[in-house]
């Protein structure tokens, strides 16, 4: 399963077969820490399996890919302030 998941800023694919988030986001000139890519690939990873196994529903999933896109765009933000 595969979502993609967009803002103004930028665009992710969430699911099993989706690219790691670090490198989806460096494709899009994006670049975050290595922990923070970590951090944030851990949380796709969790969402998506709990997802697959029934624990969360495709709305709980959806809202859950949203507040991760929102904390994505943040760390963007602050990692690459001047």
């Amino acid at each position: 399963m595969t979502t993609k998941n967009t803002s103004e800023d930028f665009c992710m694919e969430f699911g099993a077969m989706s690219p790691p988030v670090s490198l989806q986001l460096t494709k899009q000139g994006h670049h975050i820490s290595r922990d923070s890519a970590s951090r944030f690939q851990k949380m796709a990873d969790a969402i998506c399996l709990l997802k697959v196994h029934g624990l969360i529903d495709e709305k709980a999933s959806l809202r859950a890919r949203e507040k991760l896109m929102g904390k994505i765009g943040n760390a963007i933000r602050e990692e690459t302030k001047p």
